[in-house]
């Protein structure tokens, strides 16, 4: 008997620099075991793709989303938001994304979220940041090492990993019935791909 096809997971990546798939070729490779990756490298394309089609997540993986910014591209992701989307900001995004560019994207948003400290240090989980009820905190790692732009101007609630100055190199809040997450971690620590997956509720 047929079986149903696998939801689908929209990458966009509006700035590729051809190393994605080698710095995060584990994560993909775990995804691809539960979901059908789609790419959407030009705007047309990612707005057209979400004409058609409601992705079990988005994941931004580049900067080209912020540096390429229009308003309806806010329009359609908080209206996927709105209505019980996963959004996660992350991969190559923090290390190719000019700090204005960051700044105006999360602002444009409704956001207070700005650029912050970048460098590796410990992060420690933060069971008060929201997360999803299909997301369990006991499931996430305690604490995380990584070198990562941090997110600065953050309310406590929305601290999911947290530096000692009271930054974060993940975030998380809700917004509608859905959730945004931005991974500050820029070398695809081990961690990263852990969270990624719980967050798909795919985690092992």
């Amino acid at each position: 008997m047929p079986t149903d096809a696998p939801e689908e997971i929209l990458l966009i990546s509006l700035d590729d620099r051809g190393m994605l798939d080698e710095m995060y070729g584990r994560l993909f490779d775990k995804l691809l075991q539960h979901f059908r990756l789609k790419r959407a490298r030009t705007a047309p394309g990612f707005l057209r793709y979400l004409d058609q089609k409601n992705p079990k997540a988005i994941l931004v993986v580049d900067g080209g989303f912020a540096s390429e910014a229009q308003p309806e591209f806010f329009i359609r992701v908080r209206n996927y938001l709105l209505n019980g989307g996963l959004v996660v900001i992350g991969l190559l995004f923090p290390s190719f994304t000019k700090p204005s560019d960051f700044d105006a994207m999360f602002r444009n948003s409704g956001i207070s979220w700005k650029t912050g400290h970048y460098h590796r240090e410990y992060f420690s989980r933060r069971s008060e940041c929201y997360l999803p009820p299909s997301i369990s905190h006991t499931k996430l790692p305690l604490t995380y090492n990584a070198k990562a732009l941090q997110v600065s101007n953050i309310p406590v609630g929305e601290r999911l990993y947290q530096s000692q100055n009271g930054q974060a190199a993940v975030a998380g809040k809700k917004i509608g019935e859905g959730y945004l997450m931005y991974m500050g971690d820029v070398n695809g620590e081990e961690e990263q791909t852990k969270i990624i997956l719980e967050c798909l509720q795919v985690g092992n």
